[in-house]
Parts: C-alpha cells; structure tokens; sequence
C-alpha cells in the first residue's frame, strides 16, 4: 500500500511529464493503482496518443529487422557478429 507522501510524489511526477506505466513500475503497483490515485488526488489525465501511419511504420521496420536477424542467425555473418564461431554456432542453449 502506498503511503500518502508517495502518492503525493507519484502525482507531481505525473505532473512533469512520467508515464502511468513508469510510475507504476517504479513504486511497484499495477498501473491501474497509479490511475486510481491520480483520479483521487484531481490530477487531470494527459490523453492517449495514437501512433500515426509514419510511427507504425518505423515499428513495423524494426519489427521486421528482429525477425529477419532469427531467420538469419544461423548463418556466418550473424555468428561472427555476435562471436560464436565453431560446430556449436547457430545452435541455442536448450539444443546442446
């Protein structure tokens, strides 16, 4: 349970501009918790955003950069790059 000074600090980082999910996390509540008391304590909510076209675009990339690394993996480049060399390259943990 949050004591009145740290729900008195969460409010004023609201205030300057932290996350709900920040907070949450750093107080170690859920984010629901943070929007409860900020509702109680009358701190006016920033609206949500949602990303444009553009930004979902720059999302997609590196999404689709991560899976074509896991594709690519097992080939040589990718081992050097992340110093596995040998017989054992390519191959995870779980595998040997």
């Amino acid at each position: 349970m949050l004591s009145a000074d740290e729900v008195a600090e969460i409010a004023e980082e609201y205030r300057r501009g932290a996350g709900v999910n920040e907070l949450a996390r750093r107080y170690g509540v859920h984010r629901q918790t943070v929007d409860r008391h900020l509702e109680r304590a009358g701190v006016s909510k920033r609206p949500m955003t949602k990303m444009t076209p553009g930004e979902g675009g720059t999302s997609r990339g590196a999404l689709q950069a991560g899976a074509e690394h896991i594709r690519d993996r097992g080939k040589a480049g990718c081992r050097r790059q992340h110093g596995v060399e040998g017989p054992e390259a390519g191959r995870s943990a779980d595998e040997g």
